[in-house]
């Protein structure tokens, strides 16, 4: 037998990784067909038209009317965490159907529970729960606590307590040493679990923190002392915060790790109790004061210009017995208003989309925020140690390169203990730029040299408290280039007497000290009526004074909304849109693309309102119509994300048995083009049909060919008709198709698992029974040993073709190796395909490949690829 067969595969999809056909109809509506059809309409969120073939396999056409609901799926997403795996038994359910999820707990942890969108799933034994499945998307969590030891461990190490009365386990009074890498772990019975960059909550961080991905929760480089809390009653259960500088800064490096602190990319470095801030930039123009009330619940920043004159204000508030935050920005202009404003609901779930709402940033074109972010957002100054860095890292880290036009450069650091216990850390430097030489017409012709004098002020924990910088510019008068020094005097007396203020920054912080209460009228600032709602398009042709729409058109953000609200002055206005619709037949939800849309003809109601409170709200009565006479249909690829099968030609394609494949449909007509879908378009089948059933979604503009009751043994063609009876142009509105179904390869699941063999390599593959959960989705997995070599790796797969997607190697931690490329193939006859590469960086730019099973030729851009072939062991 063949151990190798070559394949060409486009550059798409080699970044794909061969993946398979999307199944998904989710958030369909339309028509849909078995045998063949007649009529059409939508049920639910859409209907079926199903029917036999009663005149046999020879008939020239068949009718039949009988609807069922065909309802809408929806996406069931697992959240990633640190010491449980969940896996669903299904990625998509409709309403109403069970879901179960099965959990793995690693060792030291216990399993409290399950949440779908917050709500406890049903717990049927202590590793299987169940939930109904709602009518929106869903995000699984699991509920955890520790049972085992919770260490450090690394460069440094210590051992976590336990505080009975909250729960929460700390390690106080820890030094960072060495490089600075830690783990923390949690252990029982020998296995150990490591939490990683997910599992910190950077809200709560303070110090040198870098917390990228790697083989470490992270790294602390500045020698400080650290209170590392553990929260296993939490999303992100882990926080750091520095408790004292051992070692005064005294150059650039320990200077800079006072304020460098990420933790995913985002800053990571709040100083704990902050309550005030005093900031002024002669640079920018602008004087704020920042402060924080004694709960907690309410703050404000006041912005002026230099001398006063008010620019506005930023206020925001936590209602938490409601579940509401709110935000008011006066200093911005939006959507043509003077300022901005918003209500979000406290909540994990975007509830109408069932998307997950981010625990470490907060949105805030979005209406809903994590309930791990709103207290912070609430005292979240901006201006926090890394982010306020930005404002005078000129003075010592940046730009200070001597190079190019930077022709001298000078920084002096030195810091001194306060008797309180805290320091102050002083920068003086220079530097001199001299571009006059340069050749290059479109780099201006400067001469400048710069002084800055910095003093920073901290406290014993390094909290800034205060920053005075002042930088000064001077040009030839003063200073001689060509010697690169000034003309008289030295450059403390020359910087206290002249050149020119370029930038005058003054900070100032207070910790622990709040008002009592803020007092902010928001009232003209927030919707509290709707008084008119009009969802009219004019080319609906409607009667006057009525809300008319085109089957098709999209009320979500719609051109075709006008909305009038009081107060007139709100700022929040942008939150008011479409929330519901009485009759999900004439206008829906779409789940795919997060709007409603109108997709069948009739008379609906739908809700205006926002997402968070709803306290004003407006009904709006609206009648959808289809107004265009079709003269022919055509089909085209769906998408080009190396997922969707392409045409043969607009009226035919190709595809397998076994599986569901998605095409574009568009209708034309005279004078207009392609226009949308009519409401009734229908599919009648001409002869026999083999099992093939299609479904057509009006509004998303297209069909698809579900071949997974289709069973042959050689290739067949099936003829159909695609036309509309109420939206014909006159004896036209029909088109002939032909749909050629292929054989399936066969590569089901069940074929799959088990092992495999390549006696040639020496290799062998494991398919296990089970599923796990990689990167939010359940997929298969198994092992790939090869060269002494065991690698673990997860996919998934189409029957019907045998293409793979989601193929990946993956640690023992279920995490993606971005090292490693995993290209899977199925085929009825040679078995299962592998090509496997690792890749390193060989210098700038510059990729190297190593193949362990299979191998490449051909074009860069159209690499040719050789699989190693596996049979049945």
């Amino acid at each position: 037998m063949k151990t190798s067969k070559n394949l060409l595969v486009l550059s798409l999809l080699m970044t794909a990784g061969l993946v398979a056909c999307d199944t998904s109809t989710s958030s369909s509506a339309g028509s849909s067909s078995t045998g063949s059809s007649e009529t059409s309409q939508s049920s639910e969120s859409s209907s079926v038209s199903s029917s036999t073939d009663s005149q046999g396999g020879d008939s020239e056409s068949s009718s039949s009317s009988s609807l069922t609901p065909v309802e809408e799926e929806y996406v069931i997403r697992i959240t990633s965490q640190t010491g449980v795996s969940l896996v669903a038994n299904k990625t998509k359910a409709k309403a109403g159907e069970t879901v179960t999820i099965t959990a793995e707990v690693d060792a030291g942890f216990t399993l409290l529970g399950v949440t779908y969108n917050g709500k406890a799933a049903n717990k049927v034994n202590d590793t299987t729960y169940t939930f109904e499945m709602p009518s929106q998307s869903v995000i699984v969590q699991a509920k955890l606590s520790v049972s085992g030891d919770v260490t450090i461990q690394g460069d440094f190490t210590a051992v976590f307590v336990k505080d009975e009365a909250t729960g929460i386990y700390s390690a106080k009074g820890v030094t960072a040493e060495g490089d600075g890498n830690f783990s923390v772990i949690i252990a029982k019975d020998g296995v150990q679990t490591t939490l990683y960059q997910w599992d910190i909550d950077r809200t709560k961080c303070f110090g040198n923190l870098d917390i990228t991905r790697g083989d470490y929760t992270g790294c602390i480089s500045d020698g400080g002392t650290y209170d590392f809390y553990y929260d296993p009653s939490s999303p992100r259960p882990l926080y750091i915060q520095r408790t004292k500088v051992n070692v005064l800064p005294n150059s650039v490096d320990s200077l800079h790790n006072l304020f460098y602190g990420r933790v995913q990319s985002s800053a990571g470095n709040f100083a704990p109790g902050l309550t005030g801030v005093e900031y002024s930039n002669s640079e920018e123009q602008i004087k704020t004061s920042f402060q924080v009330s004694a709960d907690k619940k309410t703050s404000l920043l006041k912005v002026t210009d230099l001398f006063g004159v008010e620019k506005g204000v930023v206020y925001k508030s936590l209602d938490e017995e409601n579940g509401i935050f709110s935000w008011v920005d006066t200093t911005v202009t939006f959507e043509g208003q003077n300022g901005r404003a918003g209500k979000y609901k406290l909540s994990e779930t975007n509830e109408l989309t069932g998307s997950e709402i981010d625990n470490q940033e907060w949105n805030n074109d979005s209406q809903y925020i994590n309930p791990l972010v709103a207290p912070f957002e609430v005292t979240n100054t901006g201006y926090d140690m890394y982010n306020v860095e930005f404002d005078f890292m000129d003075a010592y880290r940046v730009g200070m390169t001597v190079e190019d036009f930077v022709k001298s450069s000078s920084v002096e650091i030195s810091s001194t203990a306060k008797s309180d216990g805290g320091f102050t850390t002083t920068i003086k430097s220079a530097r001199t730029y001299d571009s006059t030489g340069s050749t290059d017409g479109a780099i201006s012709k400067v001469q400048e040299h710069t002084e800055f004098r910095v003093t920073l002020e901290f406290t014993s924990t390094g909290a800034l408290t205060k920053v005075d910088y002042l930088k000064k510019s001077f040009d030839d008068n003063k200073y001689d280039f060509a010697a690169d020094k000034f003309i008289t005097g030295t450059a403390d007396e020359n910087f206290a007497t002249s050149g020119t203020i370029a930038k005058d920054l003054d900070i100032s912080y207070t910790y622990n000290a709040p008002v009592s209460t803020i007092d902010y009228d928001t009232s003209a600032y927030f919707v509290t009526s709707i008084d008119s709602v009009t969802i009219n398009n004019p080319d609906a042709e409607g009667a006057s004074g009525t809300n008319t729409l085109n089957c098709g058109d999209v009320l979500t953000e719609s051109e075709y909304t006008e909305i009038q609200v009081s107060p007139s002055t709100a700022l929040d206005k942008w939150q008011y849109d479409v929330v519901s619709s009485e009759d999900t037949d004439v206008v829906r939800w779409n789940d795919s693309y997060n709007r409603f849309e109108a997709i069948n003809e009739g008379d609906v109601t739908v809700r205006v309102s926002n997402l968070s409170d709803q306290k004003a709200y407006k009904d709006v009565d609206i009648h959808v119509v289809y107004n265009i006479a079709v003269h022919s249909y055509y089909i085209m690829k769906y998408s080009y994300n190396g997922v969707d099968f392409d045409v043969d030609t607009a009226t035919s394609a190709t595809v397998y048995a076994g599986g569901v494949y998605r095409f574009g449909l568009r209708a034309s007509a005279y004078g207009y083009g392609t226009v949308a879908l009519p409401p009734d378009t229908k599919v009648t089948f001409e002869g026999e049909s083999y099992g093939l059933e299609t479904y057509i979604d009006t509004v998303d503009s297209r069909i698809d060919f579900d071949t997974t009751k289709v069973s042959i043994s050689e290739e067949v063609t099936v003829d159909f008709t695609i036309s509309t009876d109420a939206h014909a142009d006159g004896d036209q509105g029909s088109t002939e198709f032909s749909l050629t179904i292929r054989p399936s390869q066969g590569a089901t699941i069940e074929n799959l698992k088990g092992n495999w063999k390549n006696t040639e390599k020496n290799a062998t593959i494991n398919i296990a029974e089970d599923l796990i959960e990689v990167d939010g989705v359940s997929v298969n997995h198994g092992t790939i040993s090869v060269a002494g070599q065991t690698y673990n790796f997860c996919f998934l797969v189409d029957a019907a073709t045998g293409r793979f997607s989601k193929a990946h190697i993956i640690d023992g931690n279920k995490e993606i190796l971005d090292s490693y490329y995993l290209l899977l193939t199925y085929d009825s006859e040679l078995g299962l395909g592998v090509n496997l590469s690792s890749s390193e960086w060989a210098g700038l730019d510059e990729v190297s490949t190593s193949y362990i099973l299979g191998d490449e030729s051909g074009d860069e851009d159209f690499p040719e690829y050789t699989y190693e072939y596996f049979t049945k062991a």
